[in-house]
Parts: structure tokens; C-alpha cells; sequence
């Protein structure tokens, strides 16, 4: 291996590729910093089983003769596990399942290797990997094949022959030309050298992702001390240097500038110019503000509340949970109606329009953003039953996104109402994890995550409802 003070593997490639800060803090900062998120264990937790399944369906014939018996490393690790995939290949087994790859600093742990036809170190053939991936996606992403790419090109080094495409399994298998990929794996790398080697830290740049991740709170902090310019909603980062040229360093900088100064400023001014400034000084004072008027509905007797709850995979009709949140007057009361399979959503949709027919059809339904409505549309296209649903609709972001400005970056519904101290019993959760925990349950039965994906429900229905009712508080004082 060499003396290696540090590792390039393609877990800090995939890490890079979603934050470039991530594998400085894995490296350089104190693991006490961070706090990993339910989202992620659980999405790890699901990834292996999708990889056993894949495995089971591979052993069963299904991606062909040659790769129907996947060889399995025996229970050994590091230097030990690379000199055993190492003689698998030297051997030219058809199927080789998490194997190990070293080749000086260079890591990686491919869910399988596969033996092709050609010419290499080996003999009259060579190795391509092949990757497990969740999802149902048509098209290849990034973050999966520049992981994979790093693969091929650590083989490459190994073999003596670059592989010329690799396969992600999803619920399509995709064969990928590595060609086309490859670039941009080196120069994922290189800029992993002077993080990792270097120690150079890009620094904090919060976006909407960043709450996912086990060190938000650490770069949050961070952004927060010294007043970084990510903080503001919709800032982007090739601004930066000509923001800075301008005297403009901090947000701290931009709270004291005049509104018709930031109305003159590249893509953070014109109509958004007030708002921007009015984020700014929301950081100087923690109080957040309604920028402007936005048409807010008045209260009425009954108001009707919605949040729904998907696999994640089409946005139009993959809903499994449908929540609502019914007042009147000082009253509420909550209803749910949930799919306990992939193939019992139209049962769950059926159960909600059949409930709304009991309530009056004259009140307003609140949601929050675009997605809620998106899966009405799709499933009233598909099933009918709720005809006038959709114009009943009321979209509270669309109210508020314009309006309001926040000690944080984003509009999300999480994002105000923590501002106004409203607290969810899972902090860390998210429309990914609620998906993660219908996963659990309707896989598996894991009653658990099912009691969790409930109460995220109920509760993103009660933010809904301290959102609305401030908004209304500042647009009549």
C-alpha cells in the first residue's frame, strides 16, 4: 500500500460530490461535533437490504449465466480482503461479491465484480464493477456514477485494462460508458488530495441539503460565527468573489447596506433586494419578519388541513399516507388514512376522499408546497373521487415564500416554523425519512418506524397551523 498518511476511497468521492466540505470534517474535525440522523442510518440500513436482494436475484439467474454465483469474500478486512479479491480475479471467477480493491491510497468496495471477455493482467479477461443502488430512476446521477467510475478506474490500475462501462442495479439495471465519466472522477480526486492531504477546508456553504447531513449542526455554527454569506436564502456561491470585491465579506455587511445598493446587486437584487436585506438583519436579531403583504385567507369556521406523505419515486401518484388536521374554532382533531403496501395506495386515497365528503365543502385546505398537489392532481387523474379537491387547495409557501425572511436559508415549512420555536419530535426528520419509515413498515412490518412516520405527520400538520396563525398575527397588527 505504501506509507499513506491518507485514503481516497470512492465513499469520500460520493461524500464530495454531495458536500465538498463533508470529507474535510469526517478527517480533520472531532467526531463529538456531529449528530448522525435517523435518515441516514435508516437509508444505510435499507441500502444493504436492497444489495441482498439484488444479490438473491442475481443468484437466482436473473442478470444472467455468469453472474448467477457471485463468489463471496470470507470474513476478512483490509490488506488481507484486497489479497483475496486479488486472487479471485487471478483466477477468473465469474462473479465476485464485495470484494476489495486497493491499489497504493486509492480504496474501494464494489457490490460486484464481473468477469468480461478481453485481454488483461489476468489473462483473456477483465473485471467491470457493478453497484446496488435504491430508487427507480430512468436516468443516471451523478453521486451514483462518478463512485462507480472511481471504481473502474482503481481496476484499471489493478488489471492493466480500464473497464469500458459498469452497471447500476436499480429497479432497472442501467449499463453506464465509464468514458464518459471519467474526467470528472479525476478531478473529484484531485481535490480530495489537498482536502484530505492538505488539510484545505473549503469552508461552510449551507444549502437545502445540508439538513441531512451528521454535520449540519457543526457547519451551521459555524456559517452562524462567522456571519458567511451562504446564510442567506438563495445566495450562490460563484457570487462570492464578486461580492467580496465589492466589500461585501459577511452578512453582516449586507444588513448595513441600503436596499437600493442590494437592488443593483448581481442575481441577489432587484425584486428580491428587501428581502434579502430583511434576512440580514433577521441574523442580527433573531426575530423573524413578514417582507411586504402576502394574501393570507382569513380564518373561517372549519379549516381543513393536508399533508401527504410519499415513496418519493413519481411525485404524482405514489402516495402513501394522508394526513389531516380538521379545526373549528379551539378544536382540532387529526386524521390519517395509511397504505400498508406499494399496491394499497388507492385504497388510502379512496379512504380520504370518502372522509372529506363528511366535512364542509366550502372551507379552505391548506398545505405546504408543491408536492402535496402535485399527488392530488396525479391521483385524481387516476382514481377519481375528489373532484373539487384541487381547487380547494390553498398553498401556504406560495403565500409566504415571497414574504417572509428567516435566521436560516430556505422556506421551507421546518425552516419557519422552528424560527417561531415550534419543535418536531423527531428534529432530524424529513420527507425522505417518512419514506424510509413506510419502507420499514410495509417491508417489514416495523411497527416502530410506523408510530414514527405518524407522528412526523401529525406533526408537520401542527407547524402548518402555527405558520398560518402567525402569518395572519403580522399581516393584521
Amino acid at each position: 500500500m505504501g506509507n499513506w498518511p491518507y485514503i481516497i476511497s470512492a465513499t469520500k468521492v460520493r461524500q464530495h460530490l454531495k458536500c465538498e466540505r463533508l470529507p474535510f470534517m469526517d478527517a480533520h474535525r472531532e467526531p463529538e461535533e456531529a449528530v448522525d440522523p435517523q435518515e441516514r442510518l435508516l437509508a444505510f440500513d435499507l441500502g444493504i437490504r436492497h444489495e441482498e436482494e439484488v444479490g438473491q436475484q442475481m443468484r437466482a439467474g436473473a442478470y444472467g449465466a455468469e453472474a448467477s454465483e457471485p463468489i463471496r469474500l470470507p470474513e476478512v478486512r483490509g490488506m488481507e480482503a484486497a489479497r483475496q479479491t486479488l486472487d479471485y480475479m487471478r483466477a477468473g471467477h465469474p462473479a465476485i461479491e464485495q470484494g476489495l480493491l486497493i491499489h497504493d491510497n486509492w480504496w474501494g468496495t464494489p457490490d460486484w465484480l464481473h468477469r468480461k471477455p478481453g485481454s488483461s493482467n489476468f489473462g483473456e479477461w477483465y473485471y467491470e464493477p457493478g453497484d446496488a443502488k435504491l430508487g427507480g430512476r430512468k436516468t443516471t446521477i451523478r453521486s451514483q456514477v462518478v463512485p462507480i467510475t472511481f471504481y473502474a478506474l482503481i481496476l484499471e490500475r489493478i488489471q492493466g485494462v480500464r473497464p469500458t462501462h459498469f452497471t447500476i442495479y436499480r429497479t432497472t439495471p442501467a449499463v453506464v460508458d465509464v468514458s464518459k465519466h471519467v474526467d470528472d472522477a479525476l478531478d473529484v480526486v484531485k481535490k480530495l488530495e489537498r482536502v484530505l492531504g492538505d488539510g484545505d477546508d473549503p469552508g461552510p456553504w449551507l444549502t437545502s441539503e445540508c439538513a441531512k447531513c451528521k454535520w449540519f449542526r457543526a457547519c451551521k455554527t459555524d456559517a452562524r460565527r462567522t456571519a458567511h454569506l451562504s446564510l442567506i436564502t438563495g445566495m450562490r456561491r460563484d457570487l462570492l468573489p464578486r461580492l467580496n470585491a465589492l466589500g461585501i465579506g459577511t452578512v453582516n455587511d449586507l444588513a448595513k447596506l441600503p436596499v437600493a445598493t442590494i437592488e443593483r446587486l448581481p442575481h441577489i437584487g432587484g425584486d428580491r433586494a428587501l428581502r434579502v436585506l430583511e434576512q440580514a438583519k433577521v441574523y442580527t436579531d433573531n426575530k423573524p419578519r413578514i417582507v411586504g403583504r402576502p394574501r393570507i385567507p382569513p380564518r373561517t369556521k372549519t379549516e381543513i388541513y393536508l399533508d401527504v406523505e410519499g415513496q418519493g419515486r413519481d411525485n404524482a401518484t405514489d402516495a402513501v399516507l394522508f394526513g389531516l388536521l380538521i379545526r373549528r374554532g379551539s378544536r382540532a382533531t387529526y386524521w390519517t388514512s395509511l397504505a400498508n403496501s406499494p399496491t394499497d395506495g388507492r385504497r388510502a386515497w379512496r379512504e380520504l376522499c370518502q372522509h372529506l365528503r363528511t366535512l364542509p365543502r366550502d372551507c379552505p385546505v391548506f398545505h405546504f408546497g408543491t408536492y402535496d398537489a402535485q399527488l392530488v392532481r396525479g391521483l385524481q387523474a387516476r382514481h377519481g373521487g375528489a373532484k373539487d379537491l384541487e381547487r380547494r387547495l390553498v398553498d401556504l409557501h406560495l403565500c409566504l415564500a415571497n414574504h417572509v425572511a428567516l435566521p436560516s436559508r430556505g422556506t421551507s415549512l421546518k425552516a419557519i416554523a422552528e424560527a417561531l420555536g415550534f419543535h418536531w419530535a423527531e428534529p432530524d426528520a424529513s420527507g425522505q425519512m417518512a419514506s424510509l419509515w413506510w419502507d420499514a413498515w410495509a417491508t417489514h412490518r416495523d411497527r416502530r418506524a410506523r408510530a414514527m412516520l405518524l407522528r412526523h405527520n401529525k406533526d408537520d400538520l401542527r407547524a402548518l397551523t402555527v405558520v398560518l396563525d402567525w402569518a395572519r398575527m403580522q399581516t393584521s397588527a
